[in-house]
């Protein structure tokens, strides 16, 4: 019984180990990020009132101070839209502009219901300038996924104060499953090619 467990926990750990290493010298601090040509953010949900949670404005809010700081020339909001009810990118893009953004800055990828998917997606942009926008915990995981896929992105760390320490581990404890699945998908797309 001992080894089941530790077989379990190993293959949920070590992955998570692999990514964090694999790309600490790919994600920099929001001040100290590279020049690239797309700011891309990942969508985290709306709240009731269908307006951005607070991980997605602070996501917002870091790729619209690339943007005004000449970090970047436009802004990709990647997100998904399962229900007219809750149009994750038509949110995320009413907010960039109340940020001030210009709109022909702001381009959309309704199809990104998942990480995976939303790193797929820059593949039709031709580019390889990519700044990933996101908080810490979430940021290897996409920079690895990117980088898997041919792309030459960096992560930029997203401000994140910690309200409820529940939170905090409720979103480190996610990104555990979450990267066993990023090697999974990343090992069938490279399989269908």
């Amino acid at each position: 019984m001992a080894l089941i467990i530790w077989i379990t926990l190993s293959l949920l750990i070590l992955p998570r180990i692999i990514l964090i290493v694999g790309t600490i010298s790919a994600i920099f601090p929001e001040k100290q990020c590279p020049p690239n040509r797309y700011a891309v953010v990942f969508g985290a949900g709306l709240e009731k009132s269908g307006r951005p949670t607070r991980v997605l404005r602070e996501r917002i809010e870091t790729a619209v101070g690339l943007f005004r700081r000449g970090n970047v020339t436009a802004i990709i909001l990647s997100g998904g839209n399962r229900s007219v009810y809750a149009n994750e990118t038509e949110a995320m893009r009413l907010y960039a502009l109340e940020l001030g953004t210009p709109a022909e800055r702001l381009i959309i990828d309704p199809d990104g219901f998942r990480s995976f998917e939303s790193c797929v997606n820059l593949l039709k942009y031709k580019s390889n300038q990519f700044t990933l926008v996101t908080q810490r915990f979430h940021l290897p995981r996409v920079v690895w996924i990117a980088r898997r896929l041919g792309m030459n992105a960096v992560g930029c760390i997203v401000p994140h104060d910690i309200e409820h320490w529940d939170d905090f581990i409720w979103w480190q404890i996610r990104e555990l499953p979450a990267s066993l699945l990023a090697f999974r998908d990343i090992l069938r797309f490279k399989l269908k090619r």
